[in-house]
């Protein structure tokens, strides 16, 4: 497999978890989703910094797995799948939604939409290049796991 898309494949997830880790702070941050997304937070609701703290904490684990899948992206690419269809789809259909009721500025959720959507594109394409023989091998691998 050409090194290139393999190096593609680890720029892929490094920049996810760069990106995931961000969104964590700014979950995490009523102020600066304020800034950011230009919605009003009520801090002092209980409810909102709930969701909100719900929301973080996934975003962290979601993170942390695509920085583990950076470390053997050819191993690890069947990350890549997960993260196209679930996650970035689910985040597409909810700024959507949002956008179609008005709730946000479409100022500042349509480049969050191009950026998702151009990911779940590349990814794809890097699905071609390099996923199939990956979560191929992946599945025909059996699972052990390494002894201490």
């Amino acid at each position: 497999m050409p090194s290139r898309w393999v190096k593609w494949l680890k720029i892929y997830f490094v920049f996810g978890a760069v990106i995931d880790g961000l969104a964590t702070i700014v979950l995490l941050r009523p102020t600066l989703t304020r800034v950011l997304l230009g919605l009003e937070v009520d801090a002092g609701r209980a409810d909102v910094l709930f969701l909100m703290g719900y929301a973080a904490a996934l975003m962290a684990g979601w993170t942390v797995l695509l920085a583990w899948a950076a470390c053997e992206p050819v191993g690890r690419a069947f990350v890549g799948p997960m993260t196209a269809v679930p996650v970035l789809a689910g985040l597409v259909a909810t700024e959507a939604v949002a956008l179609w009721r008005g709730g946000v500025d479409p100022r500042r959720v349509l480049p969050l939409l191009v950026i998702q959507i151009g990911w779940c594109v590349l990814w794809f394409l890097l699905y071609r290049a390099v996923g199939r023989p990956a979560v191929a091998s992946v599945r025909a691998a059996p699972a052990v796991l390494p002894l201490p």
